[in-house]
């Protein structure tokens, strides 16, 4: 796993970003892995995945996915499909081999439907959080229209919130187009969680935020990594340590993808991002 804590070393606190209580820092790289593959929204808008429930009758736990297309994709972990039978959040993140058919592990979030809608699964503007779902999404697009968006720069892929003082999650996608492209749908899910407090005027210490990311990232170097067999390409990595739990996707010793959240041991993390920690969606995933 040297590979993946020699990754950790390479990534460097940037730029702030802040609007109200949430407060954004830009993580960099000097390189991105060197894996082409499309972002479910791009390969939805080629016609190249084709997104279903695995039978006529559905598996609330699993939905079938088709890669038409010569490229890789990328589905990450806590993205929404919308349609067919129920409404589902990805589990894990899921690299799909070219022309390939793959059954893929789901949770139900929407409790209560299971009648067809659609036939097939398109993917929603946000990904799936814990603490907030159909609420406030006018005031977002409203502040996001009015110029509050925060921007990717030059060699991003990730970024670390802080809400209220705290950390909110880290997501890292290590290809700069494609974290470009995926950016918006994660930042929203963050505006949306922050729009829960945004009144109760709590300030944030930036000096003090700032070293405490760099910290946060240092501590994941030290972090004990799980390997397993991926659902389809490359392999899928557990990250645990006393104050971090996280998970994420590597491909031919690349990490191309990580979320990282509190552990729950009450250590300085929040809960309230809109990619759901590993935990709570291992938790949960059949419970519908």
């Amino acid at each position: 796993m040297a590979h993946v804590m020699d990754f950790f070393k390479e990534i460097k606190v940037g730029a702030k970003q802040n609007h109200g209580n949430m407060t954004l820092y830009c993580l960099l790289s000097a390189d991105q892995a060197p894996v082409d593959f499309l972002t479910l929204d791009a390969a939805l808008a080629l016609g190249a995945l084709s997104i279903t429930e695995v039978t006529e009758g559905g598996s609330v736990p699993e939905l079938k996915v088709v890669n038409k297309s010569d490229q890789k994709i990328l589905l990450v972990d806590g993205e929404e499909l919308v349609g067919a039978k129920q409404n589902r959040v990805l589990n894990t993140t899921i690299l799909i081999a070219p022309k390939s058919e793959t059954n893929i592990p789901v949770s139900c979030v929407e409790q209560g439907r299971w009648s067809y809608r659609s036939k097939h699964f398109g993917s929603q503007s946000r990904s799936m959080s814990a603490n907030l779902r159909n609420r406030k999404s006018q005031t977002v697009t409203m502040n996001l229209r009015q110029g509050r968006e925060f921007r990717p720069v030059f060699n991003q892929v990730g970024f670390i919130v802080f809400i209220d003082g705290q950390v909110a999650g880290i997501e890292i996608l290590n290809r700069f187009l494609s974290f470009r492209e995926i950016h918006s749908k994660l930042v929203t899910s963050y505006v949306m969680d922050a729009l829960e407090t945004a009144n109760q005027n709590i300030k944030n210490n930036h000096q003090s935020l700032r070293a405490k990311a760099s910290k946060i990232i240092e501590s994941m170097q030290l972090s004990r990594i799980e390997e397993r067999k991926s659902v389809s390409l490359g392999t899928d990595l557990r990250m645990e340590s006393e104050r971090l739990v996280g998970s994420g996707l590597e491909f031919e010793d690349n990490v191309i993808q990580m979320s990282v959240f509190s552990s729950g041991n009450g250590n300085g993390l929040s809960h309230g991002s809109r990619m759901r920690r590993a935990s709570a969606r291992r938790e949960n995933r059949n419970r519908c």
